[in-house]
């Protein structure tokens, strides 16, 4: 049986790695130059512990279980991993009707350990939040994780179990035939029994190609980076939701940074990953309503935008009538529920194809080698990690970077990227010039021809 799993993004990727326990060959198409470059690269990476979605939702149904998966998948692919648990923190007396709603909400949807705090308990556990506070909800499973990485420890796990990946192949046809679904892209043609379009943002077009009306619209979040050293934070901090979104986090990352955000802008460009003064002024003003001591905007190292696939009903379509399969309007909680939606695909997969294991599986991915010089001072990179990054597939800067953190601290690559270029150089055999920050991006070093 031959199966296609369109989208690199962490749904694809974790369907494909629940379908690749069995005896089948299986491809993921991928239209960028690397796995997790859509929405997965650009997000809070928080696995929610599941109280927020209404319990009638297909969200529901996923986010619960996908918490408790990951806290077995995150050790077995290494992904770093903080599990602080979350607070969701009510200002004022209508904020803590709203605290109520989501414990029993959360009760309702079986989310274990949820607690209601007082304002002397939450500011004796959180000091840094503001005095104006009320209360909160906990929920001690929710964790946060270094998201941009899953897409990558997924995709080596998966490389490790014979699954094949082709990049750059953006989906122009996709066709019933009756020899299976046709699928052409700009870089090949293949016939599948069975596809899986997990195409995040585009996942809409796809659809419409095999003959499924639905929309994806795409929403815009900003966000704010500084230095793990202005703040810590013992939990992840929430406000209050409102108006269909979570609101705007205060979180450290594993390894400590601090982010905020972010927004919720319904844009029209599926590609519009700009910022705006706007929508950060927002971020940051109401961040700082709950966490006052945030650093000046000034010490901010980064800000970035990152983009949601929205849908019409605000929740996840899944289909899995005849032999091609959606899963598309992954949005929040998408990255929590993924593990979850690839079990269930999983299970249909298997009875509706009877499926066979394979006689070995490798559930563990091997962790880069530590060693020779530091080569990215502000996160601690060493040169045998930017060596085996490359190894393992990387072959743009930025590919590197999502692989080792490697140019993701204070000076944002400005000290160690003529380092990583230079390894680069060595590993691909190319010169310097042929060194490119990203994928059709601009060239680090400018061409002589």
């Amino acid at each position: 049986m031959k199966v296609a799993v369109i989208g690199g993004g962490i749904v694809g990727l974790s369907v494909a790695r629940e379908l690749s326990k069995y005896n089948l060959e299986l491809h993921v198409i991928e239209k960028n130059e690397d796995v997790g470059m859509g929405t997965s690269k650009a997000n809070t990476g928080i696995i929610h512990a599941g109280f927020d979605d209404p319990p009638e939702s297909v969200r529901a149904r996923f986010a619960r279980r996908g918490n408790e998966i990951w806290h077995r998948w995150v050790q077995e692919l290494g992904i770093p991993t903080a599990w602080r648990g979350e607070i969701i923190v009510a200002r004022d007396y209508d904020g803590m009707k709203k605290v109520d709603e989501l414990k029993r909400r959360g009760e309702i949807n079986k989310v274990p350990g949820l607690e209601i705090w007082d304002r002397k308990k939450l500011l004796k556990k959180e000091p840094n939040l503001s005095e104006q506070v009320q209360g909160a909800l906990f929920a001690p499973t929710g964790g946060v994780m270094e998201s941009f990485f899953a897409p990558v420890a997924l995709y080596e796990n998966l490389v490790d179990n014979g699954v094949k990946f082709f990049f750059n192949s953006p989906v122009v046809d996709v066709d019933k035939t009756s020899k299976g679904i046709k699928i052409t892209t700009r870089k090949f043609k293949g016939t599948y029994d069975l596809v899986i379009n997990a195409a995040g943002l585009y996942a809409d077009e796809i659809a419409k190609m095999a003959g499924y009306d639905f929309n994806i619209y795409p929403r815009k979040g900003e966000y704010f980076l500084f230095p793990g050293l202005f703040l810590k934070l013992n939990y992840i901090v929430f406000p209050t939701p409102s108006r269909g979104t979570k609101g705007v986090v205060i979180e450290n990352t594993p390894n400590g940074t601090l982010m905020i955000g972010p927004n919720a802008q319904d844009i029209d460009e599926k590609e519009d990953k700009g910022t705006t003064e706007q929508g950060l002024n927002f971020v940051y003003e109401n961040a700082k309503k709950l966490v006052p001591g945030i650093p000046s905007r000034e010490k901010s190292m980064r800000q970035f935008a990152g983009l949601r696939a929205e849908t019409k009903d605000r929740d996840f379509i899944i289909t899995t009538d005849g032999d091609f399969w959606n899963l598309a309007g992954m949005r929040s909680p998408g990255l929590t529920a993924a593990p979850a939606i690839a079990e269930y695909i999983s299970e249909i997969a298997v009875e509706r194809y009877s499926l066979r294991k394979k006689e070995k599986w490798y559930a563990y991915r091997e962790p880069y080698p530590k060693g020779g010089k530091i080569i990215c001072d502000c996160e601690g990179i060493t040169e045998m990690e930017i060596r085996e990054a490359v190894r393992r597939g990387a072959r743009t800067i930025e590919s590197v970077k999502r692989r080792t953190m490697a140019t993701m601290g204070s000076c944002q690559g400005a000290f160690c990227m003529p380092r990583i270029m230079k390894i680069m150089s060595e590993e691909l055999k190319t010169g310097l010039e042929d060194v490119y920050l990203k994928d059709g991006g601009w060239v680090v070093l400018p061409r002589h021809d």
